[in-house]
């Protein structure tokens, strides 16, 4: 399956990031466990999902950059953007047929997301999976294209 949507208008973006949120709340509801789509923290972060590939294992989301999410410089937080990134690789797991569980996460900050920034992209991609674990990568990029962070993460797959 591969769906995108390059353009910024509302309604494209409304559009497929509601036709995958429909598809994570259709595989939650046979996941072991109960899952809560879109997760609350997704919403808090105002995420939307701008293009996915499954066959790439690609997930794209754009968050907004808010006053609340900067740190005592004026930069966006850290923990801000790794919460963003998460949010982007847990799902992409999820869509491609299987719940990951983040256990671990690198992350190498490039340069600052400063307050005239108005959203960060994030692109993740499913490098290597294994029986049971996931290795995924991420890039967060500010408006103009540009690195903000770089990311690897581990996810653990449940039995």
């Amino acid at each position: 399956m591969h769906i995108a949507v390059r353009s910024t208008a509302p309604t494209l973006v409304d559009e497929l990031n509601q036709q995958l949120l429909a598809r994570l709340s259709d595989a939650a509801a046979q996941a072991p466990v109960p899952l809560e789509i879109p997760p609350r923290i997704f919403s808090y972060l105002g995420g939307h999902f701008t293009a996915f590939d499954e066959a790439a294992s690609t997930l794209t989301a754009r968050f907004p950059v808010r006053a609340e999410y900067r740190n005592p410089i004026g930069f966006m937080q850290g923990g801000m953007l790794v919460a963003a990134i998460d949010n982007t690789m847990g799902p992409l797991c999820f869509l491609c047929g299987f719940l990951g569980v983040s256990t671990q996460i690198n992350t190498t900050y490039v340069r600052p997301v400063t307050p005239e920034e108005e959203w960060v992209e994030v692109e993740a991609r499913i490098v290597e999976r294994t029986q049971t674990l996931a290795q995924v990568h991420a890039v967060a990029r500010n408006g103009a294209g540009k690195t903000v962070v770089l990311c690897q993460g581990t996810f653990a797959l449940p039995k």
